[in-house]
């Protein structure tokens, strides 16, 4: 296994529209340049022709979301929804052109000291395969925590979570 140091330059300039406290759309172009450089171990062969190159990706992104969290660190009532894509084309600057969609949400509720929560991700490249630079990622705390982060990559992926915890003290939660 390789040990890879990824370091992105990005910009992005968007418009967009805020739907009171709750929610917005944002629809903009974005660039950026991406470089891989090896640390350790044995690269497989698929990134070799990556490494130690400056990768340009350019496109067209857009980002929705609405938020009805309590709390953004810790919620105890509410949802959030968040849908994001990225078309990359080569018009703007990108060296491969694919299209990426991804979809987070969640929900929680609260009855006395517990909380519950069920949690929905997802993203799809569709009609395209994704280059192995942006490919979806998992692995690490609260997404596979099993896996180490970034062990798993691929151009699909499904997640489905449920669990809750439990209030200890006003701060403290298991």
């Amino acid at each position: 296994d390789a040990e890879l140091e990824r370091r992105e330059a990005f910009g992005r300039l968007d418009l967009g529209y805020l739907f009171g406290r709750y929610g917005e759309v944002r629809l903009g172009v974005a660039r950026s340049t991406i470089e891989l450089a090896r640390e350790s171990g044995t690269v497989p062969e698929e990134l070799e022709p990556f490494l130690d190159e400056t990768i340009d990706r350019g496109g067209i992104v857009f980002s929705g979301i609405v938020d009805r969290l309590d709390n953004a660190k810790l919620p105890k009532h509410g949802g959030l929804v968040q849908l994001s894509g990225l078309w990359a084309l080569d018009s703007l600057g990108a060296e491969d052109e694919y299209t990426k969609i991804e979809l987070r949400a969640g929900h929680y509720w609260t009855r006395g000291r517990y909380t519950g929560f069920g949690q929905l991700r997802g993203g799809v490249s569709p009609d395209s395969v994704l280059p192995v630079y942006d490919r979806f990622v998992l692995g690490g705390l609260f997404s596979l925590t099993g896996f180490a982060p970034g062990e798993i990559a691929g151009d699909n992926y499904g997640s489905l979570r449920a669990g809750y915890y439990y209030r200890l003290t006003r701060l403290f939660h298991v």
